[in-house]
């Protein structure tokens, strides 16, 4: 499986556990941390400043890109499930089974 697709059902798994409601927790805050940890330990053995802050400054992009993909993960899927079979489904996902949606 693609580590995008393990990403996104991470997101929604825990999506579906507070509801789809409120804001971020902080698991999702944890996967968002993900983009600046990795750029900082790469800007910590770069060979020049102006490379170190670039990939900084990469980081923190990535920290917002994610942060606004969660959040846009959680709108989806907020209007995806409305109907009864999706009402089942989020139950199955809170027990621990069944895959997430696939796009």
């Amino acid at each position: 499986m693609p580590i995008i697709d393990r990403v996104r059902r991470i997101i929604d798994r825990e999506w579906i556990r507070v509801d789809w409601s409120g804001t971020q927790t902080l698991k999702h805050r944890a996967i968002s941390l993900v983009p600046p940890a990795m750029a900082m330990g790469l800007a910590s053995i770069a060979p020049s400043l102006a490379l170190a802050i670039a990939l900084g400054l990469a980081g923190v992009l990535g920290y917002v890109a994610m942060a606004i993909w969660i959040e846009g993960r959680r709108l989806k899927g907020t209007g995806a499930f409305s109907t009864k079979r999706s009402a089942r489904f989020v139950a199955r996902m809170r027990r621990g089974g069944g895959a997430v949606d696939k796009e």
